[in-house]
């Protein structure tokens, strides 16, 4: 899959025509419901898109999301410009990706899944649905650094692989 290919090209564009844009493209490729979107993950299970969740996924802080900041205002650029990657990331259909269950903080709370591209690096996450033990929900999206996953499993002991998507082999076989 030519992930190149799929980025929105945001050049020229001011911040509020990207803004636009973006809830535009939004709408579009993940809310096939009105406000909401239903889509289906790499094992069949449904994950829902909200509109409401559009900000926290492709807004960031001052500091690009280094720091645990919840004044996220700043559209992220290259959130946005990536986010054709979000749908085929979370059903599996990228070459080299992976889903991970990884535990979260607290008592009580049920595995997230990340999804992620490792040789890019970038990562989806998403949220069981406390409604639908089946379900999930979309949370955020966005490019990350290369030492990530093993931050997040360093973070998070239990977490494990439950797919991978094997990497296309570019070698030709002849004969």
């Amino acid at each position: 899959m030519d992930l190149d290919a799929l980025l929105f090209d945001l050049t020229g564009l001011s911040d509020e025509e990207a803004r636009e844009l973006a809830r535009a493209r939004y709408k579009e490729l993940y809310l096939n419901r009105g406000r909401i979107g239903l889509h289906t993950a790499h094992d069949g299970e449904p994950v829902i898109f909200y509109e409401t969740q559009f900000d926290h996924a492709f807004f960031s802080d001052k500091d690009r999301g280094r720091y645990q900041s919840f004044e996220k205002k700043l559209l992220a650029r290259e959130r946005v410009e990536r986010m054709r990657w979000i749908g085929p990331l979370i059903a599996g259909k990228i070459p080299g990706s992976a889903c991970w269950l990884v535990p979260r903080e607290g008592v009580g709370y049920s595995p997230q899944r990340l999804y992620i591209i490792e040789a890019i690096p970038y990562v989806a996450w998403v949220k069981p649905k406390e409604t639908d033990p089946k379900g999930w929900s979309f949370v955020s999206a966005y490019p990350t650094y290369g030492a990530y996953l093993r931050d997040q499993l360093r973070k998070n002991r239990g977490s494990r692989r439950i797919h991978l998507v094997p990497k296309v082999s570019s070698e030709r076989k002849d004969g």
